[in-house]
């Protein structure tokens, strides 16, 4: 008598069964959401400017933010490479002076990642001088980071 009573039982199952497939399809675009996931895991080319005050080459305390943040994704981003390119405003100083300049703020940058524990072999550093302007106005000298993976 126990089979009959389980036959039953088997049978209101059954219809319940149906009725959760029809949730099995609304489930399945969950699964497409993270995709974009991955994509973000891989870094875009991040891009930071760390403006210096015209004919300084230190890194001023308000710009320190910036550098926190870089360190930060570069840590978390440990096969992320860093270029550092320093600029300076071709209207002040001489251009070898301004090429000084440039190749000082740049390398000041790349001490300070790698003071935090950045590895001085994912950093390249490079300087413009005053030949590449980009900016039109003096007071934003600065150095330009990209980060590429």
């Amino acid at each position: 008598s126990h089979r009959k009573a389980a036959a039953p039982a088997a049978v209101p199952a059954t219809p319940v069964k149906p009725a959760e497939t029809p949730q099995e399809p609304e489930t399945q675009p969950a699964p497409e959401q993270p995709a974009p996931t991955p994509a973000v895991e891989k870094p875009q080319p991040l891009r930071e400017n760390i403006f210096f005050r015209i004919g300084k080459t230190n890194i001023r305390e308000e710009e320190q933010p910036k550098i926190r943040s870089l360190v930060d994704y570069l840590k978390k981003n440990t096969a992320a490479t860093v270029r550092i390119t320093g600029y300076a405003d071709a209207a002040t100083g001489s251009q070898r002076r301004n090429l000084q300049l440039s190749e000082q703020r740049a390398r000041n940058v790349s001490d300070a990642l790698q003071q935090a524990g950045i590895p001085a072999d994912r950093i390249s550093i490079d300087y413009k001088g005053d030949t590449e302007q980009p900016f039109s106005t003096a007071v934003e000298n600065r150095v330009s980071i990209c980060i590429a993976r």
